[in-house]
């Protein structure tokens, strides 16, 4: 800026307002581009991956394990220990299969993981039940 000109300091950038008069922006690269609406993203990304995080673990520790006599467990025959699936009556089942391997299971603590089959329960790594994928 050379002597005489006025700066106007402004979060967004502003045409000049008279001949020497110079508009300058808070939030400007060095390529000159305006970085308002880069920050906002960013920060707000971080704030929702952060609430996202803290919020899934709040939930994980609520979860109780699956048993096996409940209803819902009962429904997709699952059970706590694959090795004990009975393969005459379920003979999609192959050994080694279990609620680890599957595509939906969310691991979890202590060899226990989350299914969206069974919300707000966790069910064992080495279980299975009739959805296996």
């Amino acid at each position: 800026m050379t002597k005489g000109q006025r700066c106007i300091i402004s979060p967004r950038p502003v045409a000049p307002v008279r001949q020497n008069e110079t508009s300058v922006s808070l939030y400007v690269n060095q390529q000159g581009e305006d970085m308002t609406n880069r920050r906002i993203f960013i920060m707000g990304s971080c704030a929702a991956a952060l609430a996202a995080i803290s919020t899934r673990s709040a939930l994980a520790e609520d979860r109780q394990p699956l048993r096996e006599d409940e209803p819902q467990a009962r429904e997709f025959s699952y059970v706590n220990d694959a090795t004990k699936v009975d393969q005459k009556k379920f003979p999609d089942f192959k050994p080694g299969d279990r609620c680890g391997k599957c595509q939906i299971y969310e691991d979890g603590p202590n060899d226990m993981g989350g299914c969206p089959l069974f919300p707000r329960r966790l069910v064992a790594a080495a279980g299975w039940c009739t959805s296996f994928g």
